[in-house]
């Protein structure tokens, strides 16, 4: 357990038009919103083109290359229970898939716990 350290993994989500058309509607974005992602609306005029939602996952790992490894697939599954959906659903053979999922960054997070240790009266926690 040593050995692990605990990362804060940023991870965006890009909807592509895929097959010309959008696979998510506004009440998604709403429900991802609810769920602690954070939309962006890059045009306020038109809410449904070009969003990208971020997320950040918490995660313990034993590098940053793990830590992006399970945070990627934290934020999927995240996504998927969400919005009742498939973040692998194949999309058309010119355009790609329908979602795509990027870690942004990760970060290591200092904490410290203390659990298992004396306090000043000698008492264990």
């Amino acid at each position: 357990m040593d050995d692990l350290k605990y990362y804060a993994v940023y991870v965006e989500f890009d909807e592509n038009n895929s097959g010309g058309y959008w696979r998510l509607s506004s009440q998604d974005y709403q429900k991802l919103e609810a769920a602690g992602w954070v939309v962006d609306y890059p045009d306020p005029l038109e809410r449904r083109r070009g969003r990208t939602a971020t997320t950040v996952q918490f995660v313990w790992a034993r590098s940053e290359d793990e830590a992006d490894t399970i945070g990627g697939d934290l934020a999927k599954r995240h996504w998927e229970i969400v919005l009742g959906r498939n973040a692998g659903e194949p999309g058309c053979f010119c355009c790609g898939r329908p979602f795509l999922f990027m870690v942004d960054k990760v970060e290591r997070v200092e904490i410290e716990c203390d659990y298992g240790k004396d306090d000043d009266h000698g008492d264990v926690h």
